[in-house]
């Protein structure tokens, strides 16, 4: 970028400067990462929007040592944040706990440039990818899922988590704990109907419902969380927020009679799944953590359910996200063993003794 479109782009960016950073910090935003030099201060250029900003310490040895630690930061047009480091805590300060002058100071030097040339651009050729990932995520949605001003890391726990330890025990607890406030995705109000409660058992139609009426009738808001939780988890490094996408994803992968209904809430989903799926690597289905393949079955499901749907948006956003799955992971998702798991293509070729190619055709022709 030239240094007149980068110009051009302050009014309508922002920019967090970074006091007193020491060198070798792992500091992030977003989709990417850098290790500091004593010279770093901070990002300029940040697109106006929710931002995921993380750091950790190094180890003795250089590397990665030290807890993540992420914090969601929303930022306006032209807006300026402080941050500065404390080296007791390794942690950094943010504005909401600096003296109001001396940060009212240092936001004026920002707009005089006289930290410019120690400001890093941010990397508005990944931004993209990062809409993808966070474009139903909001101030609100951040406020509503995490405690303020506390970080989130691997050891961040929710507030369900913690009624069922027995820490939990009012708001005011959250000050001393880090905490998720993420909605149970799989609680469901009694139900009396014999016959309702055993198709709730695989329709997940009526949770989804109930989610709704909480989120005051925005069922958008439902893949805020999706993509709050997967964020967190990513980037983040959060087994809890692991937990909270699994659950969401599996909630409406089986919501049969919903898709009807909020046809443009399962076409926004279709297409947010396969942004979150580009983001992990090959080997995320085999996972330790995944060995149950759940987001396989998920979809296998989500997929045989869907297919049946009248929505042509959604429909054509459905068979985009099974293409790409297919391709990527070389698996044919209509095809299943006798105990329904899914089967890839070199598993069929093994078993059936065909080359690639008549295994393909032996597919289509099913």
């Amino acid at each position: 970028m030239d240094q007149t479109t980068a110009n051009n782009l302050i009014d309508k960016t922002g920019t967090l400067l970074c006091l007193d950073v020491p060198s070798n910090i792992l500091f992030g935003i977003d989709n990417q990462y850098w290790t500091t030099s004593d010279q770093f201060k901070g990002l300029k250029l940040i697109p106006p929007g929710p931002h995921f900003v993380y750091f950790s310490v190094p180890n003795k040895y250089g590397g990665e040592g030290g807890l993540r630690v992420g914090l969601w930061v929303c930022f306006a047009y032209n807006e300026v944040k402080v941050w500065k480091w404390d080296p007791l805590q390794e942690d950094f300060i943010t504005e909401q706990l600096m003296d109001k002058d001396e940060v009212d100071r240092y936001k004026a030097g920002v707009k005089r440039f006289d930290f410019d040339s120690n400001l890093g651009p941010y990397p508005v050729q990944l931004f993209k990818r990062w809409y993808n990932l966070s474009n139903h995520i909001n101030s609100s949605t951040i406020t509503e899922i995490v405690t303020k001003n506390h970080r989130i890391s691997a050891t961040t726990k929710s507030t369900q988590d913690l009624e069922g330890e027995g820490l939990y025990q009012s708001p005011s607890d959250l000050q001393e704990y880090s905490t998720f406030r993420y909605k149970d995705f799989t609680k469901i109000v009694k139900i009396d109907d014999t016959a309702d409660r055993t198709k709730m058992n695989f329709d997940k139609s009526y949770r989804l419902y109930q989610l709704v009426e909480v989120f005051k009738g925005d069922e958008m808001r439902v893949l805020a969380e999706l993509q709050f939780s997967f964020v967190c988890f990513l980037v983040g490094l959060s087994f809890e927020s692991f937990e909270q996408w699994r659950k969401v994803v599996e909630m409406l992968c089986k919501c049969d009679d919903a898709i009807a209904i909020y046809p443009k809430l399962f076409s926004r989903f279709c297409d947010i799944l396969l942004h979150q799926i580009a983001e992990v690597d090959d080997d995320f289905f085999d996972d330790i953590v995944t060995g149950d393949n759940f987001l396989l079955q998920s979809l296998k499901d989500f997929i045989e359910i869907g297919s049946q749907a009248d929505d042509l948006t959604f429909l054509d956003n459905l068979h985009t996200l099974k293409d790409y799955v297919e391709t990527r992971f070389k698996l044919k998702i209509g095809v299943s063993d006798e105990e329904g798991n899914i089967v890839s293509l070199e598993e069929l070729q093994e078993q059936t003794g065909l080359s690639m190619e008549e295994v393909l055709e032996l597919i289509e022709s099913l």
